[in-house]
């Protein structure tokens, strides 16, 4: 029996051990902490001779962050992706990829190599000790070339699209994509001048986000039967602006409100992303009316940084008070290195 200190029993009325939780994550951190060794000890054996292939060397290659947030992820989902390893040098693009599989018997180390110069790319093939071309031309029907054409705002959609799925999409699907996102592409049509689409490949869903890469913190989602305006931080893009973090948090994403009106979250974009910034800016909405904005991340949140529509000025409501401290609570984990603020 689990017990405190002084000796009472650490168990809820209904029995149950109120260490479990955390017996349960110590585990799981525990058996991750051996994977990561895994994957250090097999980059070590590996990685010289892989660049060596490619006739570089290991002081050529920096480490791909976001391969590292992916395996974060997903080995809390008890999944290993490859760890990635980059490198350019005269004209070519080179591309070394190291992962680990759970077999019946233990673990399996594999890799691949991937050269990419003069628009033509090749995979090493281990088994046949050769390089192999990587086919890279897409075949898209006529009706597909036609709207890559003509430059509207649909073919920023499809351009999209093409290449979140490497070119792998046929009419059917792309049609299935566009009745599934009809509003969503309505409101691009009128907000293209400031906002993209993209497709996050992990959800399978399509959003909008701010056409200037300078102006973070925000994107827009379609739930089948309004739009969602989201506060959006990618940890990824954090840790690069804000090396000085150094942790490695979740990105952040919260739903802050909801309506079905398109002019409404038209207007609402209009005042977040219809202005230039030549330094990247974090502007995060608390409401359609509201939200906080400052080029510093550790400023976000508080109350010198709020903003309102030009007609709307006033104290914050619940709801934005609420916004405003979630994204103040992410802030302060970032700082903290991961604890509770």
């Amino acid at each position: 029996m689990t017990t405190s200190k002084d000796g009472f029993p650490l168990k809820a009325e209904g029995g149950e051990d109120l260490l479990k939780g955390l017996k349960d994550l110590k585990l799981k951190l525990t058996e991750n902490a051996d994977i990561v060794q895994k994957y250090m000890e097999a980059v070590e054996k590996f990685l010289p001779g892989m660049t060596a292939m490619l006739g570089l060397t290991v002081s050529d290659f920096t480490l791909d962050k976001e391969s590292l947030f992916d395996l974060r992820d997903n080995m809390l989902e008890g999944e290993y992706s490859p760890i990635v390893y980059r490198a350019e040098k005269d004209g070519g693009k080179y591309e070394a990829a190291i992962w680990i599989l759970k077999e019946a018997y233990g673990f399996s180390v594999h890799s691949a190599v991937v050269k990419n110069k003069d628009g033509q790319s090749w995979l090493y093939n281990s088994d046949r000790q050769n390089w192999e071309i990587i086919e890279t031309e897409m075949d898209l029907s006529p009706r597909m070339e036609e709207i890559l054409q003509s430059g509207s705002p649909e073919s920023d959609v499809l351009e999209e699209l093409l290449e979140v799925f490497y070119g792998d999409l046929d009419d059917a699907e792309y049609a299935a994509i566009k009745e599934n996102n009809q509003n969503l592409l309505s409101l691009y049509a009128e907000t293209n001048k400031y906002m993209l689409p993209f497709y996050d490949d992990e959800e399978d869903v399509l959003y909008l986000i701010p056409r200037d890469e300078g102006r973070l913190g925000f994107r827009v989602g379609w739930n089948g039967s309004g739009y969602v305006l989201y506060q959006y931080l990618d940890s990824l893009d954090i840790l690069k602006r804000n090396e000085e973090l150094g942790y490695l948090e979740k990105n952040h994403s919260q739903a802050v409100s909801c309506t079905s009106n398109l002019k409404e979250m038209r207007n609402c974009l209009w005042m977040l992303a219809n202005r230039y910034t030549e330094q990247p800016v974090y502007t995060v909405p608390l409401s359609l009316k509201a939200y906080t904005e400052s080029a510093d991340l550790k400023e976000i949140g508080k109350p010198a940084t709020f903003e309102f529509e030009s007609t709307d000025r006033r104290v914050l409501t619940t709801e934005e008070k609420k916004a405003a401290e979630g994204i103040r609570r992410y802030v302060g984990r970032l700082q903290k290195g991961g604890a509770d603020v």
